[in-house]
């Protein structure tokens, strides 16, 4: 287990500091709370960030030293890591170290799957045609017929809009 230091939130603050235990290594809750994350959110960044440390939050810590009103150790539940383990209040702490240990393995995986570039090297530029601008009579301001309407077998004179 890793040890993370964080400010006490004990009733009565009767010690400086307390002491969140987390897995040294990705394990199948973890791994499993993590993947949830990041498949369930929509687009990448801040957002998945967020998600990401929310699984960390309240899947990593196993032990710590936060007391209840009475000095009885609190046990860990998501109701007392909300509580207790806020985020200027140790969670942040916890969330990054939890992202230090475990990110890197619980991306791999999702690597491994992502499709292989071409080695045939870089993709020859687009041929297909780029409008000019300026006064070309064949551009598209200029005023032509795109279609012609039939009638009776003959074309019209009337040009289509």
């Amino acid at each position: 287990m890793k040890d993370i230091a964080v400010p006490c939130s004990c009733p009565g603050t009767p010690h400086a500091q307390d002491t969140v235990s987390i897995p040294e290594v990705l394990d199948a809750r973890l791994g499993a709370a993590g993947t949830y994350a990041v498949s369930n959110t929509p687009g990448i960044g801040a957002d998945m960030e967020g998600a990401i440390s929310d699984a960390w939050l309240h899947n990593a810590p196993r032990a710590w030293t936060f007391v209840d009103d009475k000095g009885d150790p609190l046990p860990v539940t998501i109701e007392n890591i909300d509580a207790r383990l806020t985020w200027n209040g140790g969670g942040y702490e916890v969330a990054e170290a939890a992202n230090g240990l475990y990110a890197g393995d619980l991306f791999a995986p999702l690597v491994k799957r992502m499709p292989k570039p071409s080695r045939r090297g870089r993709t020859a530029p687009s041929t297909s045609a780029i409008p000019s601008s300026g006064s070309d009579p064949e551009s598209d301001s200029s005023p032509k017929p795109s279609l012609r309407t039939v009638t009776g077998g003959r074309r019209s004179g009337a040009k289509a809009s």
